[in-house]
């Protein structure tokens, strides 16, 4: 698994690759919890966009993770979008009814430029 960030603008990003699951989340949740800390880096009423282009499978620990982090983040303003999520990836959180709770976005040949 690989997790990269980067400020661009009033946006965060945050790139993730391969399985999100309970044998990673301990990273995860170690990398998440060091943003939200920073205030310097997140500040209130940003966003934060997780892009998962690359991501192949996500279990339902990480998805209470991002149900978690949401809810963090709203106290802070902080919206959390997630960008480019593979089709597998949307159906699970569609299944689950947490489509509406979530934002997602899609963009076409996504980049930087695109933010």
């Amino acid at each position: 698994m690989k997790i990269e960030g980067y400020l661009k603008d009033k946006k965060y990003i945050v790139v993730m690759s391969e399985q999100l699951n309970l044998e990673k989340e301990s990273e995860i949740k170690n990398f998440f919890e060091n943003l939200i800390e920073d205030e310097r880096i997140l500040k209130n009423g940003m966003r934060l966009q997780i892009e998962l282009s690359n991501v192949h499978y996500m279990d339902s620990v990480i998805i209470g993770f991002f149900i978690g982090l949401k809810k963090k983040l709203e106290i802070r303003e902080i919206e959390l979008d997630f960008i480019n999520a593979p089709e597998i990836i949307f159906k699970i959180f569609k299944i689950l009814s947490l489509d509406k709770y979530f934002n997602f976005f899609e963009f076409t040949n996504w980049s930087e430029e695109n933010e």
